[in-house]
């Protein structure tokens, strides 16, 4: 059988295959319980002097004293705990290693905060509309629509720092206090984290990342400790608007995400059929071409409707088969807009049996590619 797909990219590494097998369907992990607290509004973190907000000192954010980094919070949380990768690099996928910066309440460090389940979002004033108007939104349905595994560090790269680590708490001070939940507002008064160090001061791998990258108005080190762009900073409703509330949704698509890469990583027990394998597309028009603002998205793109050979067991092997899943992954970038589309689009694979695919046999599945959003995007499909 031969299997034809909508190609979503204007360029991109994409891999496709199909499992078949007995499995069960991805489920977003449960980010629904804590026991944070905080006293007052004014201070984002308690004053010990160790930057970790639970006022023993020692840095690891446990609350006991001994540094060790207890796992109870993930526990807590029924979150699986990883280990920390120091050593990280500077482009989106690459890891998110460790590096250590002050705040308006102490210093603090990747390690020594390190929970294991913890994502960590980073907004920036750049000195532009954008930062402005994501400055000027924060409310807050940042926090509740955020899960509970996530810190929140605001950084300012154009003009004094530490002034715009202030401007950046009174804005944030203002959010949480119009949170209604009084614990909810507490415990993000722990993980909230206001940058004095301009970009090129901060020590590791944030430091370099933000070097590398200048002017990216916010990114994430996500579930999986790797570098990721939030994609779109806008509210949709009739029309786009600015809303730095909307990253609040992002955290919690890292934890179903990270679900979904260990569900995969642990299946046993399937066949595999690769169906596109490493394959990499080409834009039609690059930046700064003639023709790149006309329509440089994929239903413009000469890899649509490209035909691809599967080899699916026999019909008795399949008749042992209960399951068919389809794996989708794709890596665009290394910038947001040259290559990703610049628009979502509906992508879809049929079915057919012949090697010009035209007799379509049925649609085996069909999913909406990322708006001009560069990094590793992984769908998995039911096609059972």
């Amino acid at each position: 059988m031969m299997v034809r797909n909508l190609i979503p990219y204007t360029s991109g590494l994409v891999v496709m295959s199909l499992a078949l097998g007995s499995t069960s369907c991805s489920k977003e992990e449960d980010s629904s319980s804590s026991d944070g607290s905080a006293e007052t509004m004014a201070s984002a973190e308690t004053g010990d002097g160790d930057g970790d907000g639970d006022g023993d000192g020692d840095g690891d954010g446990d609350g006991d004293g001994d540094g060790d980094g207890d796992t109870a919070f993930c526990d807590g949380l029924g979150l699986p705990v990883a280990t920390l990768v120091a050593d990280g690099g500077t482009g989106w996928g690459d890891v998110g290693g460790a590096f250590s910066l002050n705040t308006t309440f102490g210093a603090w460090d990747l390690e020594g905060n390190w929970t294991g389940c913890d994502s960590y979002f980073f907004i920036v004033d750049n000195g532009d509309s954008l930062s402005a108007q994501l400055k000027g939104t924060l409310g807050p349905e940042l926090f509740e629509r955020s899960p509970r595994n996530v810190h929140y560090f605001f950084l300012t790269a154009s003009g004094d720092a530490a002034a715009g680590a202030d401007s950046w708490q009174q804005a944030t001070a203002v959010a949480l206090t119009q949170v209604e939940d009084g614990e909810l507002q507490d415990f993000f008064l722990d993980r909230v984290h206001f940058v004095t160090d301009a970009p090129g001061d901060i020590a590791g791998s944030l430091g370099s990342f933000m070097t590398a990258n200048a002017g990216v108005a916010a990114f994430a080190i996500d579930r999986g400790q790797r570098w990721d762009n939030p994609g779109a900073y806008y509210d949709i409703t009739n029309t786009f608007v600015t809303s730095s509330p909307i990253y609040g949704y992002v955290p919690r698509y890292y934890n179903f995400r990270h679900a979904q890469q260990l569900e995969l990583e642990a299946q046993t027990g399937v066949t595999e059929v690769a169906v596109i394998d490493q394959q990499e597309f080409t834009p039609d028009c690059l930046v700064g071409e003639p023709c790149f603002d006309t329509q440089n998205g994929p239903f413009s793109n000469s890899n649509n409707n490209r035909v691809w050979a599967a080899g699916f067991p026999s019909a008795a092997e399949m008749a042992n088969f209960d399951t068919l899943e389809l794996v989708v992954s794709a890596t665009c970038g290394p910038d947001n807009y040259s290559d990703c589309g610049h628009w979502d689009y509906e992508a879809f694979i049929d079915l057919c049996d012949n090697d010009m695919c035209d007799n379509v046999l049925g649609q085996v599945a069909r999913w909406i590619t990322p708006y001009s959003r560069p990094g590793t995007r992984t769908w998995v499909l039911d096609a059972s």
